[in-house]
C-alpha cells in the first residue's frame, strides 16, 4: 500500500504483475482515521472496472460496474446490514448517425428489493420516486 496524498492510497501487486496499480483507494479527506470512500478495483490496462462505494457511517452501501469503454453499465445498492436493497443497470441508446463509441449511457433498469413484502421494477429512478411519492402520500 502506497499513499499518493491526503485522500488517496493504491494498493499494489508485486510479482508476476510487475507492481501495476490493483485497487485505487479515496479516502474521506475530512476523517482524520483515512475513513475509506471508495475502493477502484483496477483491470490489467489500470482502467477501473468496479467501485465500491462506503457510507461514512462504515458500511459499503453501493458497487457500481464499469463497461470496457469506462460507462457505468449496473449499480447494487445496499442497506446497512449489507443485504441488496436496490439494482439499477444502464445500456447504451441507439442514436441514428452515430457511432458506437458516441451513444450515451442510459438507465434502463431500476429495481427495488422488498418493498412492503414486494419486488418492485421500474424503469428509472425518477418513475420508482414518483411512485414511492404517491404511495407514501397514501399512508397517511
Amino acid at each position: 500500500m502506497e499513499g499518493t496524498d491526503f485522500a488517496l492510497a493504491r494498493a499494489k501487486r508485486d510479482g508476476v504483475d510487475y507492481g501495476r496499480t490493483m485497487i485505487d483507494i479515496d479516502l474521506y479527506g475530512e476523517q482524520p482515521l483515512g475513513q475509506v470512500s471508495m475502493l477502484n478495483y483496477l483491470d490489467r490496462r489500470e482502467e477501473n472496472v468496479v467501485s465500491d462505494i462506503w457510507d461514512w457511517r462504515g458500511f459499503r452501501s453501493a458497487t457500481r460496474y464499469y463497461t470496457t469503454f469506462g460507462g457505468l453499465s449496473h449499480i447494487t445498492f445496499y442497506n446497512g446490514e449489507g443485504k441488496v436493497g436496490a439494482q439499477s443497470s444502464f445500456m447504451w441508446q441507439h442514436l441514428d448517425g452515430k457511432g458506437p463509441n458516441e451513444w450515451p449511457i442510459v438507465q434502463t433498469s431500476f429495481e427495488i428489493m422488498n418493498y412492503d413484502g414486494q419486488h418492485r421494477w421500474f424503469d428509472s429512478e425518477q418513475t420508482a420516486f414518483d411512485y414511492f411519492l404517491s404511495h407514501e402520500v397514501k399512508k397517511i
